[in-house]
């Protein structure tokens, strides 16, 4: 059912430039669920973490619509050099990471009822 309405908005929204995704995956592994950098719109509904975040804002520049209401922020602690967004290598849960997505486009963003703090210059 998922697939088919999948396939049901891209062909909709396809003609007026607009490219839909709706997702759901594990923290850490947006990259590997979403492969259509020219995505505009993203719903993600499962968790995501600061590797997500960093993903999100240096592959989908076009995206202008961010729905990740329904979506779980987990913890991230970086291993090794590993660093995000600055040299911050511990990320809390429930948290957008500061410059998340500073530069983007985004004109509309849905935010977890969960979520307890955004980063500085987050948008």
């Amino acid at each position: 059912m998922k697939k088919a309405f999948f396939s049901l908005i891209l062909s909709t929204l396809a003609p007026m430039g607009l490219i839909a995704a709706e997702v759901v995956c594990s923290e850490g592994e947006l990259a590997k669920t979403v492969t259509d950098y020219s995505i505009t719109e993203l719903k993600e509904s499962g968790a995501l973490d600061v590797r997500d975040f960093s993903f999100i804002a240096e592959n989908l520049m076009s995206l202008s619509s961010l729905d990740i209401e329904n979506t779980a922020i987990k913890a991230y602690t970086c291993s090794g050099n590993e660093t995000f967004f600055g040299s911050r290598s511990s990320f809390d849960a429930a948290e957008i990471p500061d410059f998340a997505f500073l530069g983007m486009n985004l004109s509309t963003v849905k935010l977890p009822a969960s979520l307890k703090a955004i980063g500085n210059a987050a948008f």
